[in-house]
């Protein structure tokens, strides 16, 4: 009696755990939703916010009619013969008589002979001569300038407005080995300048991001650049994030494996939170010539960070080079150099599609289960691989991928001249080593802009 009661309130057990195991189930796939949904929603906002920065660019800049476009043509044309000289020193006696000798006295000065008349103008002529005036004394704030219409003027008003945006914004780039499998990720937030790079090591994924934002910028621009943080985290939950840039966030104290505890904005408290809620460290404990920190180096994994004893770049005080390492020893690489690969532009395809024929109508496939049929269809590939596919090996090449045979040859005869200077310590060797290298610059250049086009 008791016995079967007790089965009873077991299979009574087994059905509840099984409807809290579905509960479960169904309660992760929601938060999955969720998740899909969120992400969903912050790139539908963004495009959208792209959509109504667009519609209002094209809103305050219409195309204008032709009417217009023919009426600012015909206005180029009668400007073209003009010029402008600004910054002219004036003279309180006679200031029309003054300001004509004073203009004489800068086209003398340019060897321009006024008296001549005709339909074509000098103005090339002027405006290509104007720099000379920057030596003499007298007239060296005097600047010279073709006189332009309005649209014009407006046109390069906004070219040195975007060209200071740009230099305000900075440049980033990150920089992979060609034998790395690795590829630049796309991110929905377009505002900040920021790249994110993929790099995969075996089963091990890397991200690795260079950014850069400007002096005090608000709350709402790190909240875009946590947004495509957050947007690689959900696709990529394991991947271990290296981000290193200019954040510009001088107030902050910074300590190895610890988040300041004192902030002193809401920038910096928005910041140190969303470093905890990503379990990012800083690593980079190095110092401008101002005291402060301005380069972060963020990451979940431990890295390294020293300074640069060679840097690429001249060094700028505010930021000092910086060197960030990572232990890959305990990482299996994708790829090793010097390794054996197929070579299939140089395999017999005839005597493959023999073998394979020959094989296949040895057997009958049919008389064997799916997966028999199919590990025995890719046995027959691989032996055709193996039999009739020869082997190359592929080698780390050290020179960069720009470089041509010639270069390579010219590179070698410059060690070789170097060798032997050192050797001798001869005006002679020198001297053929000297034109040896000038020679592998000019090379290189030429190589690197034939590669760049």
């Amino acid at each position: 009696m008791l016995t079967s009661e007790q089965s009873k309130l077991n299979v009574l057990v087994n059905k509840q755990n099984e409807k809290l195991n579905s509960f479960e189930r169904k309660l992760s796939d929601l938060s999955a939703q969720l998740a899909a949904i969120k992400t969903e929603n912050n790139t539908l906002s963004n495009n959208l916010a792209a959509l109504t920065q667009r519609v209002v660019f094209l809103e305050t800049n219409k195309p204008s009619l032709s009417e217009d476009s023919f009426s600012d043509f015909i206005d180029r044309q009668t400007r073209s013969k003009n010029i402008i000289l600004f910054n002219v020193p004036e003279s309180q006696i006679d200031a029309n008589n003054s300001d004509i000798s004073t203009t004489n006295l800068i086209f003398q000065k340019l060897n321009v002979d006024l008296t001549e008349t005709g339909c074509n103008p000098q103005i090339r002529k002027i405006l290509g001569s104007s720099r000379r005036i920057k030596s003499d004394q007298s007239f060296n704030d005097v600047r010279i300038a073709s006189d332009k219409t309005p649209k014009q003027r407006e046109y390069f008003q906004n070219l040195c407005k975007e060209l200071n945006e740009r230099r305000s914004n900075g440049e980033v780039l990150v920089a992979v080995r060609s034998h790395l499998n690795s590829k630049i990720l796309n991110i929905t937030v377009k505002c900040i300048e920021h790249v994110f790079v993929q790099i995969k090591l075996r089963f091990n994924v890397f991200i690795i991001c260079c950014v850069y934002i400007p002096p005090l910028s608000p709350v709402a621009l790190h909240e875009q650049f946590f947004l495509s943080i957050n947007e690689l985290y959900l696709s990529n939950p394991k991947a271990k994030f290296i981000l290193v840039g200019d954040f510009n966030l001088p107030s902050l104290g910074w300590s190895l494996y610890s988040l300041p505890l004192m902030c002193n904005s809401q920038i910096d408290s928005y910041f140190v939170s969303m470093l905890s809620h990503y379990n990012f460290n800083q690593f980079n404990l190095l110092r401008n010539h101002n005291n402060v920190i301005l380069d972060l180096a963020l990451s979940n994994t431990h890295i390294t960070v020293s300074n640069d004893p060679d840097p690429l770049l001249p060094i700028d005080t505010h930021h000092p080079a910086l060197n960030t390492s990572l232990n890959c020893d305990h990482y299996d690489t994708l790829t090793t150099v010097n390794d054996l690969i197929y070579d299939f532009n140089y395999c017999d395809y005839v005597k493959i599609v023999k073998f394979i024929g020959d094989s296949l109508s040895a057997i009958n496939l049919k008389s064997y289960k799916i997966n028999e049929a199919l590990d025995r269809l890719y046995y027959i590939l691989y032996e055709a691989i193996n039999n009739f596919v020869p082997m190359k090996r592929i080698y780390n090449n050290s020179y960069p991928i720009w470089y041509s045979n010639s270069l390579k040859s010219l590179l070698k005869d410059k060690k070789i001249a170097h060798l032997v200077y050192k050797q001798s310590n001869n005006v002679a060797d020198y001297i053929n080593f000297s034109r040896l290298r000038a020679k592998c610059k000019r090379h290189s250049k030429c190589d690197h802009k034939n590669y760049i086009n």
